[in-house]
C-alpha cells in the first residue's frame, strides 16, 4: 500500500511540474507572440502612413488648367478613361450597356442613354436622339463630377453612333457652362466600312463649323490610321490601351511641366492655356525623344520631323499658326551637355515653319 502511496504522491508532483514547465513555455511565447505582434503592428502603421503621404502627392499634383473629362460613345469613353487614370475627373456616357461596363471609371461616373433596344448601330440620328432624351441627366452628371474643371475636354469619335451623333448637343450642354471647350475627336482606320467614313465626314464638318462659332474653344484631330501604323506590333488587346495614353499623355506632359518652378522654363500656365483654348482653331501636338541632343542642330530637326510625324491629322497650313510652343525635358546630365545654340535654332525653326505666331 505505501508503495502505491509513493506512486500516488510521485504522479501528481510529477504532474505539476510539467504543468509549471508548460506554464512557463506557454508564458514564453504569449511574450514572443506579443513581441511579434509589437513589431507587425509598427510596420502597418509605417506603411498605412507611407500610402497617407502617396496618396497626398498624387492628390495635390500642380497642374495649369484643371480640365474635367466628358467621354461619348466607346472611343470618347476610353480616351476620357485615359485621362481619369492620370488623375483627371472623367464621366462616360452611351447608348450601349456592355461598352460602358469595361471603362475603368466609377460607376457613379458612367451615364446609361437608354434609347430603343440599346446601342446607336453607327446610326447617328440615335445618338442624337438619346442625348437629347438624357439632355437633362448629362448635365447633372456634369455639374456633379465635373464642377471644379476649368475647361471642359470632349472625347469622341468621327464615326461612331453614340459619339458622333451625340457631339451637337453635348457641344451645346457644355458650351452653357461658361467654360472653354476642348473637343478631341477621332479620325476612323483605314480598314473601317463605308457608313464609319460618311459619318466621319459629316461630324468633323459640324466640328469645324462649331469651332468657327467659338463654341468649340480648340479642335484636335486624331488620325487612328496613323496610330495603327505606328503601333503596328502592339497586339490588338492592347492596341487602344496604348494610343489612348499617347494621345493623352502629351497634353498631361504640357499641363503638368507647365506649372513648375524652373530656372529655364520659358513656357508658363498662361502660355499653356492660350496654346490649349484660345487657338480659335485646330491643334496639332507630339513628342519624341532626342538622342543626339548634343548635335546642336538636333532638337530642330526633330521638332521640324515630329510637326510632321506626330498622331494627329495632317495636311493642316502651319502658316496660319496662332501660337507655338515646345518643352523640352531633361535630367541635369544632359542638360549639360545641350548647346545653348540648340534651343535658338528650335526657336528659329518653330517661327518659320508657324508663320510667326502671336505667341
Amino acid at each position: 500500500m505505501s508503495a502505491t502511496s509513493i506512486n500516488e504522491e510521485d504522479t501528481p508532483e510529477t504532474v505539476i511540474d510539467d504543468l509549471s514547465n508548460q506554464t512557463i513555455k506557454l508564458q514564453a511565447q504569449e511574450e514572443l507572440d506579443l513581441s511579434k505582434l509589437e513589431a507587425l503592428k509598427a510596420k502597418s502603421q509605417a506603411k498605412q502612413q507611407e500610402s497617407k503621404m502617396a496618396a497626398k502627392i498624387v492628390s495635390t499634383k500642380d497642374r495649369s488648367l484643371a480640365l474635367g473629362i466628358l467621354g461619348s460613345g466607346q472611343a470618347g469613353s476610353r480616351i476620357a478613361e485615359a485621362f481619369y487614370k492620370l488623375g483627371y475627373p472623367a464621366c462616360v456616357v452611351n447608348t450601349a450597356l456592355q461598352d460602358l461596363k469595361y471603362i475603368d471609371v466609377p460607376d457613379s461616373n458612367k451615364l446609361l442613354l437608354e434609347y430603343g433596344l440599346g446601342g446607336a448601330a453607327k446610326e447617328m440620328e440615335i445618338g442624337k436622339a438619346a442625348a437629347e432624351a438624357h439632355r437633362g441627366e448629362i448635365l447633372q452628371l456634369v455639374n456633379d463630377k465635373l464642377v471644379s474643371a476649368q475647361v471642359h475636354l470632349l472625347c469622341l469619335s468621327l464615326g461612331g453612333g453614340s459619339g458622333a451623333g451625340s457631339c451637337e448637343t453635348l457641344v451645346d450642354l457644355l458650351s452653357e457652362t461658361g467654360k472653354p471647350l476642348v473637343v478631341i475627336t477621332v479620325l476612323p482606320m483605314d480598314t473601317e466600312d463605308a457608313q464609319t467614313k460618311s459619318n466621319a465626314l459629316e461630324t468633323l464638318a459640324k466640328l469645324a463649323k462649331l469651332t468657327q462659332s467659338k463654341k468649340v474653344s480648340n479642335l484636335i484631330v486624331v488620325d487612328n490610321a496613323k496610330i495603327e501604323a505606328i503601333y503596328h506590333n502592339v497586339s490588338q488587346v492592347e492596341f487602344y490601351n496604348i494610343a489612348n495614353k499617347a494621345i493623352v499623355d502629351t497634353i498631361d506632359v504640357f499641363n503638368t511641366l507647365s506649372s513648375m518652378p524652373s530656372s529655364s522654363k520659358s513656357l508658363d500656365p498662361m502660355e499653356w492655356a492660350k496654346l490649349f483654348v484660345d487657338g480659335e482653331g485646330l491643334t496639332v501636338y507630339g513628342e519624341f525623344s532626342v538622342d543626339n541632343y548634343e548635335e546642336d542642330t538636333a532638337i530642330a530637326e526633330a521638332i521640324i520631323n515630329n510637326l510632321n510625324g506626330n498622331l494627329l491629322a495632317s495636311g493642316f497650313d502651319l502658316k496660319q499658326s496662332r501660337y507655338a510652343g515646345f518643352m523640352i525635358a531633361a535630367n541635369k546630365n544632359v542638360w549639360s551637355k545641350i548647346p545653348a545654340s540648340s534651343i535658338n535654332y528650335a526657336s528659329s525653326m518653330i517661327n518659320d515653319l508657324c508663320g510667326t505666331p502671336r505667341g
